[in-house]
């Protein structure tokens, strides 16, 4: 019976060090809120990299409200549309819809702060009051959609809408328009959340 319970302890034992293992790979390939992009990204996406610096020194206060100020505006003008279509955005029916409009502000916002040079405190808080204001979330559909987010795998769906929103958002500083193939409705209807 002892010698049982030994080998069964013994097979635990390697069942978790094999767990441990596969965590830490899992892990280490994982990204930060940084939007990059893959080979094969859809044709409205170009291969461009976006790269900030992610250790810069905290932003100015000033500097933070005026970003805060630019995403909001930023993602307003994008939930026009949406909220047109969809006014009950905030049942739970429309949970779904909540997500992939939050990936796509999740990448906006993230852009705007980080070329603002705020760090990631601030930049998780700015995540929060855009969602919050523009999709009314739970804290618990906000910390799924974090989590998401944070452990999207490069070329996935979540990580296209991110990198969508990114784009859009760099696009939108530099000329004040968003092309028709990167504004949050358009997006949506490519990733297929309405078919």
């Amino acid at each position: 019976m002892l010698n049982i319970a030994i080998h069964a302890l013994e097979a635990l034992t390697l069942a978790l060090f094999a767990y441990a293992a596969y965590r830490i790979v899992n892990l280490s390939k994982k990204q930060s809120f940084q939007a990059t992009t893959t080979l094969g990204v859809h044709s409205a996406l170009d291969d461009e990299e976006i790269l900030v610096d992610e250790y810069a020194t905290p932003a100015p206060f000033i500097t933070r409200i005026e970003t805060l100020k630019e995403a909001q505006i930023f993602a307003g003008i994008q939930m026009i549309a949406i909220k047109r279509e969809f006014q009950d955005l905030e049942t739970g029916q429309l949970a779904w819809l909540r997500e992939a409009i939050g990936y796509y502000l999740i990448g906006a916002t993230d852009m705007i702060a980080k070329q603002a040079g705020c760090d990631l405190n601030t930049r998780t808080k700015f995540n929060e009051l855009v969602l919050n204001t523009n999709l009314k979330l739970s804290q618990q559909e906000f910390k799924s959609i974090t989590l998401g987010a944070a452990e999207r795998i490069t070329g996935d769906d979540v990580d296209m809408m991110i990198l969508a929103g990114a784009k859009a958002t760099k696009q939108w500083q530099a000329t004040q328009q968003v092309n028709d193939s990167l504004k949050l409705r358009t997006r949506l209807n490519d990733w297929g959340v309405f078919a």
